[in-house]
């Protein structure tokens, strides 16, 4: 007879515990066909231009072939298998968010273009519940999310790298492959591979939510110290010119802190973040000396414009926007316009959106659109959505988990006051990571101590 096997203990993987025999190495995990083409789309997540294809007024983005392949794999091999557990990933979210949907389908019966509705519902679907239902679902332990989690990062790494190059290029007399020419307050901007520096700011500061737990827990990721990574992502986020970001920021790494305290304070790697921020006010002092000017100065005259309500810039045409669709609003409040029906309207009615693909045109507020898309109705459950995904940021057995949603929390607390991007698929992707970061926590026992009151609720 054997003697028995010995039992199970715990060894490091990419900075977490993963199980594996005692005094041998961690098992390895092979790569599978499903998860590589799910780390493929979230390595091109921050694209919008590149390798895009235009058909008439919708775009198919490389990560969406690559997370719907990904999905069909994942849904024809039996690759998901069903699994157990004792809690809910993220409580409440799945009932919020299939409520919105309904209610969108439902104003979308009695949009006043079924081809706007149509593309809108296509581009829900295809580009935020499909990346979503593949991050989530596809990523089933932890060296996978650790795998898709270093995608994610690289490709924004690669992304910077471009990011750094456009915004030279005109400088240096240079073709800037992917075009973006955009100026605020006389100082250029970058997108890199995004459509707007807006949308690729929060893409950045997503993903730097997990580089400054990074920074926190001193998790070297590609070989490199995490300090390095942060700074260089710093440096493209300042260059975006967005001051979105320069506002949400401070509120991200705050939330990070906590997320990854894990405690209703914070803790004394608090100091390693102080650092990072002196290092970083470094940074962009040495950034504006090539530009010719002082830029830390330009940043805090960029935030303290926000309250400017006559900036002709930006504010000026912002408020017009805003008087517009709140009268919009008025004349349809139960059930709006339909999704993405009231680019119609707005180009109607506004100069600065004649000649624009009604598709393409946003409320540049999460609560205006919202109400425009689907009524006053949609509101609430939108609200609720948000306050499910914060209230995990608190609760998730998963520190990653709690992190990636302390960064969406942020993001959804500012940046969507000023753009609409609830259903952006960089949004949705992280939410999805987080997701998988929860359910894979769920079996097993939690990276870092939830906060008070994180018991996991019954399935």
């Amino acid at each position: 007879m054997s003697p028995p096997s010995p039992p199970a203990t715990t060894r490091e993987v990419g900075g977490r515990p993963s199980p594996s025999p005692a005094g041998g190495r961690p098992a390895r995990e092979g790569w599978h066909l499903p998860q590589v083409l799910i780390y493929a789309g979230l390595f091109l997540a921050s694209s919008d231009r590149l390798l895009a294809v235009n058909f008439g007024s919708l775009t198919l983005k490389p990560s969406y072939v690559f997370f719907s392949a990904a999905l069909w794999f994942v849904l024809t091999r039996n690759v998901l298998r069903p699994i157990r557990v004792v809690g809910t990933p993220i409580p409440g979210f799945g009932v919020a968010v299939i409520l919105l949907l309904a209610v969108n389908v439902v104003a979308g019966c009695f949009g006043v273009s079924a081809k706007l509705t149509i593309q809108q519902l296509v581009t829900i679907f295809g580009g935020a519940v499909v990346p979503f239902l593949c991050v989530a679902f596809g990523l089933t332990s932890r060296v996978q999310l650790e795998r898709g989690i270093s995608a994610w990062i690289l490709g924004t790494l690669v992304a910077a790298t471009f990011g750094f190059y456009q915004f030279a290029a005109p400088y240096l007399g240079l073709p800037q492959g992917l075009e973006y020419s955009g100026l605020v307050a006389g100082v250029g901007r970058i997108s890199a591979w995004s459509y707007e520096p807006a949308f690729y700011a929060y893409h950045l500061e997503l993903v730097l939510a997990i580089v400054v737990k990074d920074v926190l827990t001193r998790h070297r990721r590609f070989g490199v110290m995490p300090e390095l990574v942060a700074l260089y992502l710093i440096a493209n986020l300042i260059l975006t010119n967005a001051r979105a970001a320069y506002l949400s920021f401070p509120i991200l790494v705050i939330l990070v802190m906590r997320a990854v305290a894990g405690r209703q304070r914070l803790d004394r790697r608090a100091f390693r973040v102080i650092r990072l921020v002196v290092a970083s006010a470094a940074v962009i002092l040495v950034l504006g000396i090539p530009l010719g000017i002082n830029l830390p100065k330009y940043v805090v005259t960029r935030v303290q414009s926000v309250t400017n309500t006559q900036e002709i810039e930006s504010n000026a045409l912002r408020l017009e926007l805003y008087d517009v669709e709140v009268e919009l609003l008025r004349d349809r409040p139960w059930l709006g316009y339909g999704p993405g029906n009231i680019g119609l309207y707005l180009s109607d009615r506004l100069p600065m959106f004649h000649g624009i693909d009604p598709h393409a045109i946003v409320a540049n507020n999460l609560i205006l659109q919202t109400a425009l898309d689907a009524g006053i109705v949609s509101i609430p459950i939108v609200m609720a959505v948000i306050w499910t995904l914060y209230r995990a940021s608190r609760r998730s057995p998963s520190v990653d988990a709690r992190v990636l949603l302390a960064g969406v929390s942020a993001i959804l607390f500012v940046n969507s006051m000023l753009v609409s991007l609830f259903w952006d698929m960089r949004l949705w992707v992280v939410i999805g990571l987080a997701y998988a970061a929860a359910r894979v926590a769920i079996r097993t026992p939690p990276d870092v101590p939830p906060t008070r009151g994180a018991a996991l609720r019954p399935g």
